[in-house]
């Protein structure tokens, strides 16, 4: 996080059993070894940070953390998001992507926070 922070953040209102444990980790490594995908496309090819941990929890326990989003769902207009538009997309954002941002994830009502940095 920026200047150390960091937050931790567990499924509330579950205890896991061993075997939803086993089918996160099982589901987590049909992704071992794929590269970034720095254009967020929803796709088995590449994978993002927040995408990885949105599939992992839906495959493992059918359990969606939060909705899909498609680029219009965001604020496309703040002058930094332009700027990343701009250099990975060269303008040609596909709004039709369903994709899933590390905020969605971090709010979701699914989520209880266990753990943050003192900072």
């Amino acid at each position: 996080g920026l200047n150390s922070h960091f937050v931790v953040k567990r499924l509330k209102n579950y205890n896991l059993s061993d075997i939803q444990i086993d089918n996160l980790v099982n589901a987590s490594k049909h992704y071992e070894g794929k590269h970034y995908d720095s254009k967020f496309e929803w796709s088995e090819d590449r994978i993002y940070c927040s995408e990885l941990v949105w599939k992992v929890y839906k495959q493992a326990l059918d359990l969606e953390l939060c909705k899909l989003r498609k680029p219009a769902n965001f604020e496309l207009d703040k002058p930094e998001i332009r700027d990343i538009i701009k250099k990975r997309f060269e303008n040609n954002l596909n709004k039709d992507e369903i994709l899933v941002s590390p905020g969605n994830i971090f709010e979701s009502e699914l989520l209880k926070t266990v753990c943050t940095s003192s900072k």
